[in-house]
């Protein structure tokens, strides 16, 4: 009967959306914060890191920041400016996208930038990407995320080293992180895997991670999320605010591009103000 009723529902959507020359579904997806990356502002990111970071991170003088999946810079770009005097800690593995990154990134700060990966165990992973283009936002340790998400028919890889947030961070001296932001491809969740320790003893803070079609390579659900980051509180970007997710609900099992922000317990009520009252109803 449910499964009866959504696909009667599904075909009035489609019928309304074909007489009126709109995407009613696609509407509804980015009401929700679910849509095809375009920009920093339609993806909640301008807002989050401009208006909504500041204020949860407002109690800390000089937070530590980590951007994992760097790409070529533009994300640690834009903290840095909020967060002039952050530490900053930024991965990318593959070389070509760590060169790129490290000529736009601005020199004199307190920033430091690893060509290497972040996975649940050290060693060596392969990213795979494009072989016609060396370097892509696309990269990932997921080879059909290549072929089948993105067509291609050749695809290069490159043997990366990779570490734990754990052992980094134990490395490093490092005894908290105020902030992660990560973008690894379907990779995110195995990230998280790697930091359960500084997750368990409450020395991550903040954490913003994609979910989208690349978690079904990955085979990772939202559901494992709430088990790695438990007595978080979860929220979906969108471009003028946080949703609130609540508990967590099978029905937010949906494998297209958003962004989820994770709140420790101690700092959720720095971003109530910031929440779209409603909006998930």
């Amino acid at each position: 009967m449910r499964k009866s009723l959504k696909s009667a529902l599904t075909r009035t959507v489609d019928s309304l959306s074909k007489a009126g020359g709109v995407n009613l579904r696609n509407l509804m997806h980015k009401r929700l914060g679910i849509l095809q990356y375009k920009s920093s502002r339609e993806s909640g990111e301008l807002i989050f890191i401009s208006k909504i970071l500041p204020k949860i991170l407002s109690p800390t003088k000089n937070p530590i920041l980590f951007d994992v999946g760097l790409n070529e810079g533009n994300y640690s770009n834009s903290l840095l400016e909020v967060f002039p005097e952050a530490r900053l800690f930024a991965f990318e593995p593959v070389a070509t996208n760590f060169e790129r990154a490290r000529e736009r990134l601005p020199n004199g700060r307190a920033l430091t930038l690893e060509n290497k990966a972040i996975s649940d165990a050290p060693g060596h992973i392969d990213i795979y990407d494009y072989a016609d283009r060396d370097g892509s936002s696309h990269a990932s340790p997921y080879k059909a995320a290549i072929t089948e998400q993105h067509g291609a028919e050749e695809v290069a890889s490159h043997h990366v080293e990779c570490v734990t947030l754990d052992q980094y961070c134990a490395d490093k001296n490092i005894d908290k992180i105020d902030f992660i932001k990560i973008d690894t491809e379907g990779h995110e969740l195995s990230v998280l895997k790697g930091g359960k320790r500084l997750i368990s003893e409450g020395r991550i803070e903040v954490v913003q991670f994609e979910f989208n079609e690349m978690n079904v390579l990955s085979r990772s659900f939202l559901r494992d999320f709430y088990f790695v980051l438990e007595g978080y509180s979860f929220f979906r970007l969108r471009e003028d605010g946080l949703i609130p997710l609540g508990a967590y609900n099978s029905i937010n099992e949906i494998f297209k591009f958003q962004n989820i922000v994770a709140i420790s317990p101690n700092l959720k009520a720095a971003a109530s103000p910031f929440e779209i009252e409603n909006a998930w109803r």
